[in-house]
C-alpha cells in the first residue's frame, strides 16, 4: 500500500506542476490535480480493495502549501513585536498568503468530493438497500 500512496502523490504533484506550467495559480492547479487523483481512484475502484478513498487523500497531502501558511503566520507574528517595522506590508503579505492557503485547501477538498458524488461506490448502495429492507 505504501507504493500506491507514493504513486498517487507523484501523480498529484505531476498534474499540479503541469497546471502551474500552464499558468494556473496554485489553487487551480491543486484543484485539477486532486480531481485527477480522485477520479482515477473512482474509475479504478473495482480493481482496488476498500482503501481507495484513503489513497486519494494521501496523494493530496504533498500539495498542502505548508510553507506559504508558515510564511503568512510569521508575517502576522511580526506585528506583535514591540516596534513593528513595515506593519502594513507584513499584514498585507500575511493575509495574502493565508488566503492563498485557504483557497488551495478548499480547492483540494472540493475536488476530492466531486468524484464521490458522481461515481458512488456500488457496495454502499447494497448496504443501504439491505438496511432499508430489514
Amino acid at each position: 500500500m505504501i507504493w500506491q500512496c507514493f504513486g498517487t502523490g507523484a501523480v498529484a504533484l505531476a498534474v499540479r506542476t503541469t497546471g502551474q506550467a500552464a499558468d494556473f495559480n496554485l489553487a487551480e492547479a491543486s484543484f485539477f490535480a486532486a480531481l485527477a487523483v480522485a477520479t482515477a481512484e473512482r474509475l479504478l475502484q473495482q480493481f482496488q480493495p476498500t482503501h481507495g478513498s484513503i489513497l486519494s487523500l494521501v496523494g493530496c497531502i504533498p500539495m498542502v502549501p505548508g510553507s506559504i501558511a508558515a510564511n503568512g503566520l510569521m508575517n502576522f507574528f511580526a506585528l506583535l513585536r514591540p516596534h513593528p517595522t513595515g506593519e502594513i506590508l507584513a499584514a498585507t503579505s500575511g493575509m495574502r498568503n493565508l488566503l492563498e492557503v485557504t483557497f488551495t485547501l478548499a480547492a483540494i477538498g472540493t475536488a476530492l468530493a466531486i468524484p464521490r458524488l458522481i461515481y458512488p461506490r456500488k457496495i454502499s448502495h447494497l448496504k443501504r438497500s439491505r438496511c432499508s429492507r430489514g
